[in-house]
């Protein structure tokens, strides 16, 4: 193969279906109103191989190139002249990529292939091509414009290769102003904050930069942080991506200072997590262990604060995918482990959870703690 040249043997056939069914429905949308059968049938019949396409991938990626639409760096029907005009048209209107997403609708793809009938200085002068999806209400296709910077050589000639210019890591005003964009709807800028949280690196550096000047007060930090949202985010992405995301959240979490750590736990993500799935998620990619032992910290018994460790702890319970039993054995593993009396470790897991509940004597945890095991805390049966 010479250099420059594209292998066409790489496009699934699913995905040559998918194209020419949309260069179809756009003749149609050429020559009939958008409203009436003819270009509606063929929306649907492209939404109906597009569930083909998505079956195996997140999202169906199409690059665009002066001489075609490329997938995976491979030209479909490269040289067949009507695939070639259509890519044109979204070249001629500065996009660097289209992206069709689940739960793409027919109406969906009616408006991207009716936009493409607007002229490019026209779609220039009312925002581009994304506002124009995003003023139509469209968050199942997605566009890239591509920036007005060529990046590098080795493209064919007058082919014009263009980058999306968001630099990389963001600074965390700039993140800020993404969570901000995301959380009103943009499309662009909720899939930017997914690959923020994605980015396990920059994520924690987002919260610990965040947190500074701040001070200690949770409700403070919490305002600054944006947790749950960016919890309910994560539970909006591709399937496949979902479990890394949680994990990076939690990870986050758990590096935050020690005494902001266990406010955020205990004041907001437990109580948060027993009535939002997106989480208790976050919440269960965390070590129970760990969690109890966080818990704990900074807590003498006895006192005001015993209240709230109890709460925290019930609230890990109903939420945790562990057995009961098994939380509350971690729970009575640090408390004791922290400084608790057996009397008062028994004391706070009876409120947690009301039963007559026992509590291994501190030697005993200590032998189970050196042979691997964790505190026994079982129930009393009468």
């Amino acid at each position: 193969m010479t250099v420059g040249s594209m292998d066409t043997s790489k496009v699934p056939a699913v995905v040559e279906r998918f194209v020419k069914q949309l260069v179809i429905t756009m003749k149609a949308v050429r020559l009939y109103p958008v409203a009436s059968s003819i270009p509606r049938e063929n929306a649907n019949e492209v939404v109906a191989i597009l569930g083909e396409v998505l079956k195996n991938r997140a999202e169906m990626r199409l690059s665009v190139r002066k001489t075609g639409l490329a997938y995976e760096d491979a030209i479909v029907f490269e040289g067949q002249q009507a695939f070639e005009s259509f890519a044109q048209e979204l070249y001629n209107r500065r996009l660097a990529d289209v992206r069709f997403h689940a739960d793409v609708a027919e109406q969906d793809v009616l408006t991207f292939l009716e936009t493409l009938t607007i002229s490019p200085a026209e779609l220039v002068a009312s925002g581009g091509f994304e506002t124009r999806l995003w003023d139509c209400g469209v968050d199942t296709v997605t566009v890239t414009e591509a920036s007005t910077r060529i990046v590098e050589a080795g493209h064919a000639e007058g082919d014009l290769a263009y980058v999306d210019e968001e630099p990389w890591p963001p600074t965390v005003p700039r993140i800020d102003e993404i969570v901000a964009a995301a959380l009103g709807g943009r499309p662009r800028d909720q899939r930017l904050l997914v690959r923020v949280i994605g980015d396990g690196q920059t994520l924690r550096r987002y919260f610990s930069e965040t947190l500074m000047g701040r001070g200690r007060d949770p409700a403070e930090v919490l305002r600054g942080l944006n947790i749950e949202e960016l919890a309910r985010t994560a539970s909006r992405a591709a399937p496949e991506e979902r479990s890394l995301l949680y994990r990076n959240l939690a990870e986050a979490v758990l590096a935050l200072d020690p005494e902001i750590r266990r406010a955020v736990l205990a004041e907001r993500l437990l109580p948060e997590a027993r009535g939002d799935e997106a989480v208790a998620r976050v919440v269960r990619q965390m070590d129970v262990d760990e969690v109890c032992g966080i818990l704990v910290q900074g807590v003498a018994e006895n006192t005001a604060a015993t209240e709230g460790l109890t709460r925290a702890i019930r609230n890990l319970a109903l939420i945790s995918l562990a057995e009961r039993d098994e939380v509350l054995d971690a729970a009575g593993a640090a408390m004791l482990s922290a400084g608790f009396s057996e009397a008062a470790a028994e004391s706070a897991l009876e409120a947690v959870a009301p039963s007559r509940l026992k509590v291994r004597g501190r030697d005993a945890a200590e032998d189970a703690s050196q042979s691997g095991d964790s505190i026994q805390i079982g129930r009393a049966h009468v």
